[in-house]
């Protein structure tokens, strides 16, 4: 055999070692991790109907119940949720996996976990409202994330497991927000169900006052394009720009609001009688009524979300934006009023 040939087998056995070595060596670290288990075992939650979650972050106690197919927040006088964000957390405890990286309370704090700045998450039933006991289905404690890592216990539990979730980030805030997490702020949240496909016509009525309505024309019949929207005052229909009309529907679908009242202050908000009233219809949707007030001395207007009775604060400007008059779609030679709605993504 030459020496070449004996240089290339003994190559070959150095490398066929090495692999092996590698191998073992990946083999022990593997039987050295943790298991991977299910935070919540399907069996423990299959069958549980989870109305009402609470939250306690730090000293803030909130509560968020679901009430005809919608989820709302206490704290923000009943704000309609997002319904994206609530699943989310749902997912972020009940889909969670991870490891189990302490099993006695002494190791808490290694893990995040402060009693000053507590992150509990209770899951409810039905009886939340009328149980003393809260009816509570699920309970757990948040530590905080450390580069990336998530750490969660359950309550009346010692083990400590490290999730590939953070559900943290789903309820924590920026400094100064006005509003808790998980509210929708979306100004019609909650008033367009799933069959929506764009606005057919807005009715804007004062009190005593002047009303017009807006309203897109029928479908022409050979090319199925529809008729450009007209402005009606009870004397006939008149055109005008049409772009002035998708950045009236830009406010409406975009616009967010910052702060909420009680529908209970509606009289002091002079929303009981309103200044104006818009009523709305949607196609695909059920029409509604939106009541909006005269700006205050506060520079805020409020308006009234009758279908899900959410009263929102929004910037004064807004309020003639919201409730216009006839001439702010008719007057060619303004200004669109609604010029930033439609620069809005």
């Amino acid at each position: 055999m030459g020496r070449a040939a004996i240089l290339l087998l003994a190559l070959v056995a150095l490398l066929v070692g090495a692999e092996r070595l590698l191998a073992g060596r990946e083999r022990a670290r593997h039987a050295g991790d943790p298991a991977v288990e299910r935070l919540v075992a399907p069996d423990r939650s299959a069958g549980a109907k989870v109305s009402a979650i609470s939250v306690a972050l730090g000293d803030a106690q909130l509560l968020y119940v679901r009430k005809h197919g919608l989820w709302r927040s206490r704290e923000a006088h009943g704000a309609v949720c997002s319904e994206a964000e609530v699943r989310g957390l749902l997912s972020a405890f009940f889909d969670a996996r991870g490891v189990r990286r302490a099993a006695g309370a002494t190791d808490a704090a290694a893990y995040g976990f402060d009693p000053e700045r507590r992150l509990g998450v209770s899951f409810h039933g039905g009886r939340v409202l009328e149980d003393p006991g809260r009816d509570v289905l699920f309970s757990f404690e948040v530590g905080r994330a450390n580069s990336g890592r998530a750490f969660v216990r359950e309550g009346g539990s010692g083990g400590i497991l490290e999730i590939d979730r953070d559900p943290r980030r789903l309820l924590e805030l920026p400094l100064g927000a006005l509003l808790p997490p998980l509210v929708d702020t979306r100004l019609l949240a909650g008033c367009l169900d799933e069959g929506f496909r764009g606005f057919r016509e807005f009715r804007i009525e004062r009190p005593g006052g002047a009303s017009f309505r807006v309203a897109a024309g029928e479908a022409e019949k050979e090319s199925g394009e529809p008729a450009p929207w007209t402005l009606d005052r009870g004397n006939g229909r008149e055109a005008f720009p049409g772009w002035r009309v998708g950045g009236y529907m830009g406010l409406w679908l975009r616009g967010r609001f910052e702060e909420t009242r009680s529908p209970s202050q509606a009289a002091e908000l002079g929303l009981d009688p309103p200044a104006a009233i818009a009523k709305v219809t949607p196609d695909g949707c059920t029409p509604f009524e939106v009541w909006i007030s005269a700006a205050d001395d506060r520079h805020k207007a409020y308006v009234w979300m009758k279908p899900t009775n959410v009263i929102a604060v929004v910037p004064e400007r807004w309020q003639p934006q919201l409730a216009p008059d006839a001439e702010m779609f008719l007057d060619e030679k303004r200004p669109n009023p609604w010029e930033e709605w439609l620069r809005k993504p």
